[in-house]
């Protein structure tokens, strides 16, 4: 995880680009919190066939996607779901 910070309603509401006009979060009636995660997954790829180790080359076959959304979570902190923001919502585990 980069980053994470609780959030106001209204932070949710302007992070998911929601017209100006809407007072109320949409997704989660019982979320009684919000936070806005930034997180970074490293994972490594396939490699072509090889009797060798790629032990030195290993860089070459390390990925990363980054993640943004927002946590929903109730009075007792637990989470209760979460909206996928920015380009994370078309491209996310």
């Amino acid at each position: 995880m980069d980053s994470i910070r609780e959030i106001t309603e209204e932070e949710a509401i302007d992070l998911m680009g929601l017209p100006d006009t809407t007072t109320k979060y949409p997704f989660n009636d019982n979320a009684e919190a919000f936070h806005e995660v930034k997180a970074t997954t490293f994972y490594i790829t396939e490699s072509e066939p090889s009797t060798e180790a790629f032990t030195d080359e290993i860089d070459g076959f390390t990925r990363q996607d980054r993640y943004h959304y927002i946590l929903e979570v109730d009075g007792d902190g637990e989470i209760l779901g979460g909206e996928w923001l920015g380009t994370s919502a078309r491209n996310h585990p």
